[in-house]
């Protein structure tokens, strides 16, 4: 599994570190990201089987939800940086 290349541009211009990554219930993965101002982005991912769970892969489709989440963010900073 690969992140997309804006993903990882996200990853490593705003994201200052992966705080956590926990297993939530029987099918759910929620991951915390750290961005450089010391603001969190949660990002979640489930599955539909319990048994279907995978630990690596529940983390990876949560990170790549918060950084959806980061990604308004920085449209947003961007944007109000065009209008000053």
């Amino acid at each position: 599994m690969q992140y997309e290349p804006f993903e990882e541009k996200l990853m490593y211009e705003w994201v200052k570190s992966q705080e956590s990554a926990s297993r939530v219930g029987e099918k759910t993965t929620v991951v915390c990201l750290q961005m450089h101002n010391g603001y969190e982005v949660i990002g979640s991912s489930s599955c539909v089987n319990p048994g279907d769970y995978d630990f690596e892969i529940g983390t990876f489709y949560a990170t790549k939800d918060a950084l959806r989440k980061i990604k308004e963010i920085v449209g947003y900073v961007n944007q109000s940086q065009l209008n000053k």
